[in-house]
């Protein structure tokens, strides 16, 4: 598979996201928010304010990554779907459509 986890950014209890990060820090999700809403909130914290679909080998992806990356390499990538880190190769994938994260 050309995707791996690098590192969590979540905590999925039961398919809920109960935290990211870890200490006073922590963004922890409010009452009137839904999991994708918290993903796409702690994504635009980090800088990964670019949502892509990507398409490749029978695989998509819907990711999050930072505006200056360089989509041709192995890049880091914030899963829009499970909040997970994620390496990407991207030489692997197209991109189907992309969006810019309203500030």
């Amino acid at each position: 598979m050309t995707v791996r986890n690098c590192r969590s950014i979540t905590t999925l209890v039961n398919g809920d996201v109960h935290h990211f990060g870890k200490g006073r820090g922590a963004i922890r999700k409010g009452p009137n928010m839904s999991h994708v809403d918290t993903i796409r909130d702690h994504a635009a914290i980090e800088g990964f304010i670019l949502y892509l679909t990507l398409q490749g080998g029978g695989n998509d992806l819907d990711v999050y990554v930072r505006p200056d990356t360089d989509l041709d390499g192995r890049f880091k990538a914030i899963c829009a779907l499970t909040g997970e880190a994620l390496a990407v190769n991207g030489w692997l994938y197209s991109v189907d459509s992309f969006e810019y994260l309203a500030a």
